[in-house]
Parts: structure tokens; sequence; C-alpha cells
């Protein structure tokens, strides 16, 4: 330690320690995993009017890829991401179409598996580097 203060526990103090390391990692990892290094070079390289027409495209294939999901899917999103409502609002919203919702952690991950799934289904329309 830089401190020069003496470890009573060394081994939790290596287990905390890693874990910390580790999380900074993943969050890096995380982070800049969400950008596509050919995407980037694209945009890099081209000009406006190329700009255009891949941001076109890009736009194209996230809503083909929003079609495909399923209607809950879809309405979470829009509620959530569009239209910016509370958990709560989109909770009363959901009952009051007589779907069930059990409490606002269950719309939390229903939200997060759409994204999930949104992502993955865009990324299989990408087309294929031959």
């Amino acid at each position: 330690m830089a401190k020069g203060e003496q470890i009573e526990k060394p081994l939790a103090w290596i287990r905390a320690t890693a874990y910390n390391i580790i999380r900074e990692q993943s969050r890096e990892l995380r982070r800049f995993s969400q950008f596509d290094e050919s995407m980037i070079e694209s945009h890099v390289n081209c000009s406006p009017t190329v700009s255009e027409e891949i941001e076109e495209e890009l736009f194209k294939r996230v809503k083909l890829a929003f079609e495909k999901l399923e209607p809950e899917e879809k309405e979470i999103l829009i509620l959530k991401e569009v239209k910016d409502f509370s958990w709560n609002e989109i909770k009363l919203r959901l009952v009051l179409q007589g779907k069930e919702v059990t409490n606002e952690a269950t719309l939390r991950k229903r939200k997060e598996r759409a994204l999930k799934r949104l992502r993955s289904i865009y990324h299989s329309l990408e087309p294929q580097n031959v």
C-alpha cells in the first residue's frame, strides 16, 4: 500500500482490489465496444453526402430491427425512451391495458431484454464483410 499501512487480511484485500480493477476494465470495455470500428473509419474518411447516406442506411436498419420486436417490447421502449414516462406511469398504462406487471423492476428487466434483442437484430442486419 502506498500509505505504508499494514494489511491485516491480505487475501480479502487482494480479492477486493482485483474485483475493483476488473470492474473498472469492464466499464471501459463496455464504453468502447459500443462503437463499431468500421463505422468510425467510414465517418472519418467520407464526404458529407456519403455520411448522410450512411446515416440513412443506419436509420433504416434500426427501423427494420425495431419492427421485428414483439409489440410489448416496442411499447415499453417507446414509453420509456421516446416519451420518457416514469416506470410507475408505464406500469399503470400496461395494467390498464390488462397486461400483467408485478413491479417496476420487472419492467426495467423487460426493457433491458428488449434493448438487447434490438441490438442483436440490428447487428444481424449488418452487411457481411467479405
